[in-house]
């Protein structure tokens, strides 16, 4: 039976095609092989998650805006990730000055210029409902509108509900996959390897019985995967019906990605939040520290972007300082329940040599000399060294 291996490559090259994610943007993915624990954290262009039936994933990204009651900046502010998605052209608006909103080749435009790329915090949807939001307010009540927006990207207990609602309403959904997986599994194994297994001849007349009816269950356990999936989509993620219809569509016609289902569908439903948000609640504290330690320093050392005018520079910094402010306060609150101080994050390095006498505090290379800068424009600090060092 050996003239079936291009049938089985090409359905375990599908299914192991969907475990890589690619993408030109820098993604923070989350991925974890069944149920609850740490999962495995990513930070690039392309992503392996894992190839478990039973995994879930989680995409998500720095946030490539900032905003205030003055206006909105297209300069991140307490970006986790390296490098910071840091824009070619710094702009900044003020509310009553933004006119025309439009999404083109996947870039979000402002008065007719590129403004910062789409993500799930800047979608096409979001932004208008930003931009009106802030318009039909009042400055006191647009601060007060806008904390609670920032405030909802550092989420924690609202993220683990979703994790576990999840990970509860396809636990029937996992169980036909994991039985149709694991059968898939040994059909493709017999198949091309059962010529080279000690089997006996009236024991391979009976599994060459056997199979049409594997084959029969497996087609069953194949309409139960895509039923049960629409039935949990239906019911997690009510008003997606065109998302539904092109999911479980895909689904049916490829019974390999029938098998990735509760990842598929857990990247849906999943809220927007901030990566250290997802890192707080997922992932390995020592993962989590590493991240935040990047997101601390860039609120507290930020890269000076270069402003079109002075008029410019002061409402940048204006929206800047007021973006700063509230993120440190809720990456605080992430810090404090994973036990971690924001002092012992960005205190300075080990010396690196005998000639190491400063550091840059943001990224925490070490120079030979004290005075002057990092070539991102970031004061250097002077280490202090250790007697071994000296």
């Amino acid at each position: 039976m050996s003239e079936w291996w291009l049938l089985i490559a090409a359905f375990w090259f599908w299914y192991l095609a969907d475990c890589l994610k690619a993408g030109r943007k820098l993604r923070f993915v989350l991925s974890r092989s069944f149920g609850l624990g740490h999962a495995s954290v990513s930070h690039s262009g392309v992503a392996v998650i894992s190839a478990s039936p039973l995994a879930w994933h989680v995409r998500t990204e720095d946030p490539p805006i900032s905003f205030s009651p003055e206006g909105v900046s297209n300069v991140p502010v307490g970006s986790a990730g390296r490098p910071a998605p840091m824009p070619e052209r710094v702009q900044v608006w003020r509310w009553d000055e933004i006119r025309q909103l439009a999404e083109k080749r996947g870039y979000i435009f402002l008065n007719g210029q590129a403004f910062c790329p789409v993500t799930s915090f800047t979608t096409l949807a979001g932004m208008r409902e930003l931009i009106d939001g802030c318009k039909n307010r009042t400055p006191e009540a647009r601060s007060a509108w806008l904390s609670a927006r920032v405030a909802c990207w550092f989420r924690p207990s609202h993220l683990r509900r979703q994790r576990n609602v999840l990970l509860g309403r396809t636990s029937n959904l996992v169980m036909f996959i994991g039985i149709g997986f694991f059968m898939a599994l040994l059909a493709s194994f017999y198949i091309l390897f059962g010529s080279h297994l000690p089997v006996r001849a009236e024991q391979a007349v009976l599994i060459g019985r056997i199979f049409p009816l594997v084959g029969w269950y497996l087609l069953g356990l194949h309409l139960c995967i895509v039923v049960n999936g629409w039935w949990v989509h239906r019911h997690l993620l009510p008003k997606r019906g065109e998302a539904r219809f092109s999911l479980l569509l895909s689904a049916a016609l490829l019974p390999p990605q029938a098998y990735r289902l509760r990842s598929r569908i857990g990247t849906e439903f999943f809220q927007q939040a901030h990566p250290l948000a997802w890192l707080a609640i997922a992932a390995k504290k020592t993962t989590f520290v590493e991240y935040a330690r990047q997101a601390v320093a860039d609120l507290r050392w930020s890269l000076q972007p270069a402003y079109a005018d002075e008029t410019a520079a002061m409402l940048g910094q204006a929206v800047s300082l007021w973006m700063r402010s509230h993120l440190s306060g809720e990456i605080e609150h992430l810090l404090r329940d994973r036990d971690v101080r924001a002092e012992e994050l960005v205190q300075a390095p080990e010396p690196d040599g005998s000639e190491s006498c400063a550091y840059c505090p943001r990224c925490n290379s070490q120079f030979t000399t004290s005075a002057g800068r990092c070539p991102r424009g970031i004061k250097l600090l002077p280490l202090t060294k250790t007697k071994g060092a000296e």
